[in-house]
C-alpha cells in the first residue's frame, strides 16, 4: 500500500484545467496537452501535477508539512501543474522550489490563464498584463565563489523580480548583487553571504571587511564591478540601493520606488518636503548628518513660479556635502527639465 497521499484522476484535471494545461514553472508557459500521432482519437500529454507540500514523508522530502490533513494534502489547492520536465525539476530540489514559491506560481498560473481566457492572447502578453506587485518573500546563503551567478540568479528569478520589477530591473539588479558577493569573498574575507528577497526590497549581508558599495565608482576602472554599480546607479528603473554597516556586517538594501511612501520605507535619509515648509522654513537639515545620500520628496504641481523655492532648497542641501536624490510624482515635464539642467549632480527619480 502507498504511504503517499496522491491526487485523484479527478483532482489532477482540476489542477490542469485551472492552469489551461500549461506548464506552472514561471517562465515556461509550455501547453502540455495535445493530439498524438498515434490515432485520430490518442492524446498526448506530457504535464503532471505536483504537490506543493510533499505528498509524503521521509528523506528529501522538505516541503512535506505534518499538520496537514490527507484530505487538505490530496486538494488541488496543494497541486501545481507542470510539464514533466520542470515537475521533476521541483521535486528534485526542495531547497530551491519552496512551498511559498510554489503557491506564488500557482496563482499567477492561474491568473495567467485567465487573462488569456478572457482576452485572447498569448502568454507572454498574459504575463506582462498581470499585476504582480510583490516579491516572494524566500532567504538564502552560501559560504564561497562558484555558484554564485547561478544563485542569485536563480532566487531573483524564482521570486518573481522580472514579473514584479520588469526584465530590466533584475538584470541590472541581478549583476549588481552578483559582483557585491564576488566582492566581499575575494576582497573583502567574507565567509558567508545572505541574501534575503522581502516583498518590496532585496537584502544582500555579508561579514566581510567593510565596504561602500561606492567605492566601486570610485575606483574609474573599467571592470566588473565598476560596470555593474554604474549602469544601477544611472538606472532609470527607479532601483535605488542603500548601504550600512551593522554588527560587523556590510549589509546592502534594493528596492524600485513607486510612490513616496517606498523611499520611507528604504531609508531613514528621507525628506517630504510641503508647500508649508518652504515658505514658514521649517526644514531641519540637521537629521541627515550621518547620512551618505538624502531623497527628498517634492511636493505636487509646482510650477516654474517655486523656481526661487528650489533654489533656496539646493543651496542648503549643497552645505551637506552629500548625494541628492529628488523623487517626484506630478511635475511639468519643463520644470523637471531645469531642475536636472541647474543640478546635474541630481539623481531624479520619477513615481
Amino acid at each position: 500500500m502507498s504511504e503517499r497521499d496522491d491526487f485523484s484522476e479527478a483532482t489532477k484535471k482540476i489542477i490542469a484545467s485551472r492552469a489551461g494545461y500549461l506548464c506552472s514553472f514561471l517562465g515556461c508557459g509550455q501547453l502540455t496537452l495535445g493530439p498524438s500521432n498515434e490515432s485520430s482519437t490518442s492524446i498526448s500529454k506530457n504535464g503532471m501535477a505536483c504537490h506543493i507540500n510533499a505528498a509524503s514523508p521521509g528523506r528529501g522530502s522538505r516541503r512535506y508539512n505534518f499538520e496537514m490533513s490527507i484530505e487538505e494534502r490530496t486538494h488541488a489547492n496543494n497541486g501545481i501543474w507542470m510539464c514533466y520536465d520542470h515537475g521533476k525539476l521541483i521535486d528534485d530540489d526542495e531547497s530551491r522550489f519552496t512551498t511559498d514559491i510554489l503557491l506564488k506560481w500557482k496563482e499567477i498560473a492561474e491568473q495567467t490563464a485567465k487573462i488569456m481566457q478572457e482576452r485572447k492572447c498569448t502568454y507572454e502578453d498574459a504575463i506582462s498584463i498581470y499585476n504582480f506587485s510583490n516579491l516572494i518573500t524566500d532567504k538564502i546563503s552560501f559560504n564561497n565563489l562558484g555558484h554564485e551567478t547561478e544563485i542569485i540568479g536563480n532566487t531573483l528569478k524564482d521570486c518573481c523580480t522580472e514579473i514584479s520589477w520588469g526584465k530590466k530591473s533584475e538584470n541590472i539588479t541581478r549583476d549588481y548583487l552578483i559582483e557585491l558577493a564576488r566582492n566581499a569573498f575575494i576582497h573583502g574575507s567574507a565567509t558567508e553571504i545572505e541574501l534575503e528577497i522581502l516583498e518590496d526590497k532585496i537584502i544582500l549581508i555579508d561579514n566581510g571587511n567593510e565596504f561602500n558599495p561606492k567605492k566601486l565608482l570610485e575606483s574609474k576602472k573599467i571592470r566588473g564591478g565598476f560596470i555593474a554599480a554604474e549602469t544601477f546607479q544611472n538606472n532609470d528603473c527607479n532601483l535605488v540601493t542603500t548601504y550600512k554597516r551593522d554588527y560587523n556586517k556590510n549589509i546592502y538594501s534594493i528596492s524600485k520606488i513607486r510612490k513616496a511612501e517606498d523611499v520611507e520605507s528604504l531609508t531613514p535619509c528621507n525628506l517630504r518636503i510641503t508647500y508649508d515648509d518652504f515658505r514658514k522654513g521649517t526644514l531641519d537639515f540637521s537629521i541627515f548628518e550621518h547620512c551618505n545620500e538624502i531623497f527628498v520628496i517634492l511636493p505636487n504641481f509646482l510650477t516654474p513660479s517655486d523656481i526661487g523655492l528650489i533654489i533656496n532648497l539646493r543651496d542648503e542641501l549643497l552645505k551637506l556635502e552629500k548625494q541628492i536624490n529628488i523623487v517626484y510624482y506630478d511635475i511639468s515635464e519643463h520644470l523637471v527639465k531645469w531642475i536636472i539642467d541647474e543640478n546635474p549632480y541630481w539623481r531624479i527619480i520619477k513615481i
